[in-house]
């Protein structure tokens, strides 16, 4: 057996179990991250209520003026507290405005009316922007017994649980906000990543296909990807990072992940193709020069030179779990390396040995 030959034929089973190895449990990683925000004003859902509901904040200077007068001397009606609230929201002190609405609630009396509905909304979000989420809770969940379908409260204790790191009560305030509002895409969004992150792919997958359905999105087709490859559907995948990168291919790592399909299904050459682009971008640099190493090794004629300085750069760089993958790599290149020369060198002594006694080697 020449050496070519036992080397080619070691390397193709140690990368077959590295492909194996890499695309169910290797460098792969979730890109998704859950804040409850819109996205037309980047802001936190219980300070767009504010902004919406407080109408001091859309008040001229005058206006605000005279409000702030009005303020003044003695406060004794719901009005007075009311507009003291507005102000104290305006000028971001929330401890204040808490006081205020809970002397208009003490006024108003737990009449289940709009006013009331108003006023515990606003308290809750008051005790969101305090930090105080127990509390905030409270008042939100008061809002909803006198309306269960009040969506923004919902949508606020959805914000309350992503900062408490609740995923299971974030996806149920996700869920029940879009039992109101079915074709609110952006939040939808949000609760398929949820789904994701509490490793429900096909659950996420699902979300993420009804906003398809009215809605091409080269985020989404890019996230829906990323899902496809954790069930381990590694066609549908490609399809879908394909479309997100005719449209937009500025998400990280989308070349390296369509390059991590395109190896599953043993299209090493467009693998390749897909992990230089992605060195090219700069994106998951350090996991494509490793993956394309190891693809070129699967293919006819590979430059070993060149794999070596793919893995070697991969050993170098700032990932634990990639570098030690490159660096047990390397190792095993050089073990078969070694072998086959040493099998080489026996099959010479052998040749020389036979050629001695005048003997045919068969």
């Amino acid at each position: 057996m020449t050496f070519k030959k036992y080397k080619k034929l070691w390397l193709n089973l140690i990368t077959g179990m590295l492909i194996i190895t890499l695309v169910g449990t290797g460098v792969l990683s979730s890109m998704a991250a859950v804040t409850i925000v819109r996205s037309d004003e980047k802001k936190e859902a219980a300070v767009n209520y504010l902004v919406e509901n407080v109408d001091y904040l859309r008040k001229s200077r005058v206006e605000r003026m005279a409000d702030i007068l009005s303020t003044m001397g003695s406060k004794e009606t719901i009005e007075d507290y009311y507009t003291l609230a507005a102000t104290q929201i305006a000028s971001e002190d929330y401890r204040a405005a808490a006081e205020s609405i809970s002397k208009c609630l003490q006024l108003h009396g737990k009449q289940n009316d709009e006013l009331y509905l108003d006023l515990v909304m606003k308290q809750g979000c008051i005790f969101v922007m305090l930090a105080d989420y127990n509390k905030a809770l409270e008042y939100l969940d008061m809002a909803l017994s006198v309306n269960p379908n009040y969506s923004d409260a919902h949508l606020i204790k959805a914000q309350i649980y992503s900062e408490k790191g609740d995923l299971n009560l974030l996806a149920k305030s996700l869920e029940r906000y879009l039992d109101i509002n079915p074709g609110d895409t952006e939040i939808r969004g949000l609760l398929a990543q949820t789904r994701f992150l509490q490793a429900d792919y096909k659950e996420a997958t699902t979300e993420y296909a009804r906003i398809l359905q009215n809605k091409n999105d080269p985020q989404i087709l890019y996230l829906n990807g990323l899902t496809e490859i954790q069930l381990g559907e590694f066609v549908n995948a490609e399809k879908q990072l394909t479309q997100a990168i005719n449209q937009d291919d500025s998400f990280e790592g989308i070349y390296y992940y369509r390059g991590v399909c395109r190896m599953s299904g043993e299209d090493y050459v467009g693998a390749i193709s897909d992990f230089t682009a992605s060195i090219d971008k700069n994106s998951m640099v350090q996991a494509s020069y490793y993956t394309r190493g190891v693809c070129s090794l699967m293919t006819q004629n590979f430059n070993y030179d060149s794999v070596l300085s793919d893995l070697k750069t991969a050993e170098a760089g700032p990932e634990a779990d990639v570098a030690k993958q490159a660096k047990e790599l390397l190792q095993k290149l050089k073990d078969a390396t070694d072998a086959a020369a040493a099998a080489q060198e026996a099959q010479k002594q052998i040749e020389r040995g036979n050629e001695g006694t005048g003997e045919d080697i068969y």
